[in-house]
């Protein structure tokens, strides 16, 4: 019986199993067709998504006011409104108050500098133009996560003669980053809040815009991460590390840029601090400071400022940097282990700096007037009148030649 009934049961069995290998080869083939679909999909949208944004993109030149001629160097930057208002970085145009602006396809526009924020390196220019021009919308950095994928436009080392950005995809890398300052007493192009991102970016990127997935205009980019050549010296070429000024921070100040204004950002004055495992203890603080004024004191721990949590010193610098000068925040403190609430008035970050600069050339000896105060005169000492010197008669002038023996 067994023998017998071999056949018969391979000849039931094997065609049903090869059939089912064939469906599943079939499952297969439309899964990976499907799969193979969804990229293309992405991808075109993706390069829809490039084509519709490019033209919001322009290349910054300085120009030489006495020659006329373009200045060393170029950035790049983002037209935010149809009118031609653009933002790019305080360190591509400086205080240069005359621009060119190349758009993608070649034309080149008259540009004017506008407003400046030294201290976050934002700078708002003003295209010339009769018509209006293509615009990208403003996003919400704050609903940035990491591992979000960003696109960073702009036109690194002047490689695109008629303007045409090169286009880097990337990750966000990292959020809420800080870098401190440059510049005289490191005041100018801190990097508060900052966007890491792996998007290549390098000389020439910087006041590009990064968008998000939707092409929103989520921040800035600016900064990169030198690469040291051969232990001789660092180069500033991308090393996988960048960062952008998030659109956030930009915001609240748009409107005093359009007016003109050089804005300022929030400056606290602790110089020292110490971690503790509920807040930063502060162990110094800097003199006429705002938290000297305002009676922060070393021992103090602080717990919170405006409601966020400061639990290192980057936190710390976060807040009071994202904040406009002159602002007013709420302090949360422990002080000899008891809870204390005050209210302290942010100063300017570069009025700060100009102060201390000063304060430093006072100490060379120069403009000490301006620091010392004048020794008093003793009370019994009265100024006397000083003699006049007797006065020489003036000598005798020879005749004046005349003119007609001349």
């Amino acid at each position: 019986m067994t023998s017998a009934g071999a056949p018969s049961f391979n000849r039931r069995v094997l065609p049903a199993l090869a059939a089912l290998v064939l469906l599943g080869a079939q499952a297969a083939t439309c899964l990976a067709d499907a799969a193979l679909d969804s990229v293309e999909r992405e991808q075109k949208q993706r390069t829809e998504l490039i084509q519709r944004l490019t033209p919001t993109v322009i290349s910054v030149f300085r120009v030489n006011k006495r020659s006329g001629q373009l200045a060393p160097g170029s950035g790049s930057g983002v037209i935010i409104s149809p009118d031609g208002y653009a933002l790019t970085n305080y360190h591509v145009t400086g205080s240069f108050e005359e621009l060119r602006a190349g758009l993608p396809g070649g034309m080149i526009l008259k540009a004017h500098l506008c407003g400046v924020d030294r201290t976050g390196d934002i700078a708002l220019i003003k295209l010339d133009s009769p018509q209006a021009l293509p615009c990208a919308g403003l996003g919400d950095s704050g609903q940035l996560a990491v591992g979000e994928w960003v696109l960073a436009l702009g036109n690194p080392f002047q490689l695109a003669t008629d303007f045409q950005p090169t286009v880097s995809l990337g990750v966000v890398s990292g959020l809420h980053r800080y870098l401190p300052g440059e510049g005289l007493l490191q005041r100018d192009l801190i990097y508060a809040n900052a966007i890491q991102l792996d998007a290549a970016i390098n000389p020439g990127n910087s006041g590009g815009p990064l968008f998000n997935a939707r092409g929103q205009l989520v921040g800035i980019n600016g900064r990169i991460t030198p690469r040291q050549v051969r232990g001789l010296r660092l180069q500033r070429i991308n090393a996988g590390i960048g960062f952008a000024v998030p659109i956030d921070n930009i915001k609240p100040f748009l409107d005093d840029l359009k007016a003109g204004y050089a804005v300022d950002r929030g400056y606290l004055g602790i110089s020292k601090i110490k971690l503790r495992d509920d807040g930063l203890e502060i162990q110094a603080v800097e003199p006429d400071s705002p938290a000297e004024i305002f009676d922060l004191r070393p021992g103090d721990v602080l717990l919170r400022i405006d409601g966020t949590e400061v639990r290192d010193p980057g936190e710390l610098q976060n807040v009071v940097h994202c904040k406009p000068a002159g602002a007013r925040v709420k302090v949360e403190l422990r002080r000899a282990d008891q809870p204390r609430e005050q209210t302290v008035q942010l100063a300017g970050v570069q009025a700060s700096g100009i102060l201390k600069a000063l304060q430093l050339v006072a100490r060379r000896g120069a403009f000490s007037s301006l620091f010392q105060k004048p020794e008093p005169k003793p009370a019994e000492a009265e100024e006397q009148p000083k003699e006049e010197a007797p006065q020489e008669p003036p000598a005798p002038q020879a005749p004046a030649p005349d003119k007609e023996s001349e």
